[in-house]
């Protein structure tokens, strides 16, 4: 959970609702919780309904030096893949990743969270999952591996680390 929110009057509501929004969009992504009490969830009011939320997602610009970097290494993979996690889908980038995959001839395996990133029919896709084991051991024969939209938790690494990973 990357944060939670306890409520305890009406009137803290929507400033619980606020953060806890801006909160789950700023990098890295992830789920919040916000604890409303069915006493004061439930109970009449006088306070105004909120209409509107301000928070917008915060925009993580790449840093470019790294990415010279990272072009570079992909430029010159004779065995790349990529590994699609769910940013991919929150960011609405699944065309963007079907065109760098076929840019780059890289096959694509999905997490779990990224699931609908690539078409699953389509010629680059391995058409399983991140957390089988012969795709871990496909992957570990990648020259360059790209991850995209994921931070690789336990769940995205059969609770293992890749032996080649970088600290």
């Amino acid at each position: 959970m990357k944060s939670v929110h306890t409520v305890r009057t009406q009137s803290q509501i929507p400033s619980a609702i606020a953060a806890a929004w801006e909160s789950a969009l700023t990098a890295p992504h992830g789920p919040v919780w916000v604890e409303i009490p069915q006493d004061v969830l439930l109970a009449e009011t006088t306070l105004p309904v909120v209409t509107a939320m301000d928070a917008t997602p915060e925009e993580v610009v790449p840093r470019p030096e790294l990415t010279a970097v990272a072009a570079h290494l992909l430029a010159h993979a004779e065995r790349p893949a990529i590994i699609a996690g769910g940013g991919v889908v929150r960011a609405d980038a699944s065309g963007k990743l079907l065109a760098l995959a076929e840019k780059i001839d890289a096959p694509v395996v999905t997490t779990f969270g990224g699931k609908g990133a690539f078409p699953w029919e389509h010629p680059l896709s391995l058409q399983s999952w991140l957390e089988d084991r012969h795709t871990t051991d496909f992957l570990e024969d990648a020259d360059v591996l790209l991850v995209i939209g994921s931070g690789l938790g336990e769940l995205s690494s059969n609770y293992t680390r890749s032996p080649r990973a970088a600290g």
